[in-house]
Parts: structure tokens; sequence; C-alpha cells
């Protein structure tokens, strides 16, 4: 018989992670409604408004960098109509909205440390080390990194996010989405050509989070330093507890919302936290929320089985 249903304390962690599971299946369609939750961890008003504004930007650029806009106002309001709509459609993307809520969640716990305990958003203790390596090539992923986390975050106070910072197959539905919006109007084939130019001009190695991800390689035998939230900072602690857990990014940023602190404290097991670390680290994060001792006598295997068992447990 399975372990998980014969050992009781496995049991009990599987009923908590069944209930983040349910949660984070109704995030897309409450989000996507404004119904329900607004004042939740999950979906306050900060994180709503920003992912409606993130999704706006991205359509707004497309519409602007396509030369639709000229001194006819009729024309001009026509085209803010089709933005808008583009980006309604946008807001029904379930993979989009949950890559971009993931971000607001981001963002808004960055915000959160930095106001709480002074962790700057941009350079973290780590980073700031590591643009100082003696190691060039390290020390220049670094600056890289920093770059992008700078740019980043002031993009993020102003709810932007640069469609060339979607993942691949994002990025290309967005573009396909658009040249769909415009088919069968006179402005079709400049929709197609300025699909191809983004298309042609797309590196997704410059992405913020894939210069992370680089970046938790090239650290090596120093890769636990990026296992602390207050030393590594919210992006690079968020990527480096998804690796070590085997779980994808944005549930990971999920896991960070006070509903889903079963599923953080899984996620430290798996990763081999202990006790003490896993305590100093929901200190910062839910200072209200208390541990049951289940969750840090589990075994690293045994979290790690009991999230690959939940329907988002594992990375894709």
């Amino acid at each position: 018989m399975n372990e998980i249903m014969d050992n009781p304390v496995k049991h009990e962690l599987r009923e908590e992670l069944a209930q983040c599971d349910a949660a984070i299946a109704g995030f897309a369609p409450v989000l996507k409604h404004l119904l329900l939750y607004e004042d939740s961890a999950a979906f306050s008003e900060r994180v709503v408004a920003q992912s409606r504004g993130m999704l706006a930007d991205i359509a707004h650029q497309l519409f602007n960098r396509s030369e639709f806009f000229n001194n006819n106002n009729s024309r001009i309001k026509s085209f803010s109509q089709e933005k808008d709509e583009l980006a309604e459609c946008l807001w029904q993307d379930s993979d989009l909205l949950t890559h971009v809520h993931g971000l607001a969640i981001e963002w808004q716990l960055a915000d959160y440390l930095e106001s709480n305990v002074g962790l700057d958003v941009a350079l973290s203790p780590l980073l700031q080390e590591l643009v100082g390596s003696g190691r060039p090539e390290l020390a220049e992923m670094a600056m890289s990194v920093l770059a992008a986390q700078a740019r980043a975050s002031q993009q993020a106070m102003r709810m932007e996010l640069p469609v060339e910072e979607l993942p691949a197959e994002l990025f290309d539905r967005v573009l396909t989405l658009f040249e769909r919006a415009q088919s069968g109007t006179e402005r079709a084939q400049k929709a197609l050509e300025e699909g191809q130019n983004r298309r042609k001009a797309y590196d997704e190695r410059r992405i913020r989070l894939n210069q992370i991800a680089r970046l938790l390689v090239m650290l090596g035998p120093r890769l636990e330093e990026a296992l602390s939230i207050d030393h590594a900072g919210v992006a690079i602690f968020a990527t480096a507890l998804a690796a070590a857990s085997g779980q994808d990014r944005h549930l990971m940023l999920y896991s960070f919302s006070e509903n889903q602190a079963a599923r953080l404290a899984l996620s430290m097991r798996a990763a081999g936290f202990r006790r003490k670390v896993m305590e100093r680290q929901f200190a910062l994060l839910h200072p209200d929320w208390t541990m049951p001792p289940a969750f840090a006598d589990i075994s690293s295997d045994a979290a790690r089985e009991l999230l690959a068992a939940s329907p988002f447990g594992t990375s894709g």
C-alpha cells in the first residue's frame, strides 16, 4: 500500500496540501472575474490591479509599435477600443494570467520585505557579493541579473511588462492573439509584420528569469546561499526554491501567499531545509503562522513525494 496512505502524519500533510491545491485551482477563474477572495493574500487589491495593468500594457505595446495610430481622432478612439478588447482577450488566457499573477505576487512580496526588513528589491546581499566576485564570468552574470532586476522593479512600479520578457510559449501566443485580432481588417498585414519582427528580435536567454536561472547554475557549491530569502532576495529565492523542490516558479510564488503556507513548508522540506531554517524563513514571510511539527519532521523524500502527487506539484 502507498506509504502516504499508511502514515498518519503524511496523510495529515496530504490533506493540508489538498486544501492548497483547491485554492490554486480556483485562482485563474476567480482572478478573471474579480468576484471572490479580493481581501486574501493571493488576491489583494494591488495584485489584481497589477495583473490587469501588466496585461493592458502588453496590449498597449503591440498597438503602439505597429504604427496604427495617427492624428485622426476617430481612428485613435477605434484603436483604443481594440486595445481594450485585446487586453480582455489576454485576460482570458489562463496560462498568461497565471504568469502575470505570479509576477504581481513577487513584486508585492519584494516591496513588503523592503519595508519590513530593508531588503532592496533589486540588489540583495547575495547579488551584491556576486557582483564583486573574483570569478569574472560570475560577476558579469550577477551584473546582468542586477540590471534586469532594476529594470523590472521600475517597470513593476508602472505596472508594465515588456512583451519580450514573456517566456517563449507565452510570447508567441500573445503575438498570435494580436495577429488574429487584426485579421480581416485593413491592418492585418501590419500586424503580421509586427509579429514577424518581434519574433526575429526575441531572445529568450535575455529574459530576467532565465538570467537568474543561469546565475544559479554558475553558483555551483554556493547554491545553498540562494535558499535564504533575506539573503538572496525574492526573485532569486523563488527560482532556487522552485528548482530545489521540483516545482514551477509561478507555483512557488503562489506558495508565498498565507493560504499556501502548507505548500511552502513542504517545499522547504523537499529542498532539504531543517526546522530552524524553515522557522527563520517563515518568520519573515508569515510571522503569525505557527508551523505544525509534522512539517519539520517529515523527510525531504516524503515531502517531494507529497508534492509530486499534487496536481500542481511538479515542474513541466
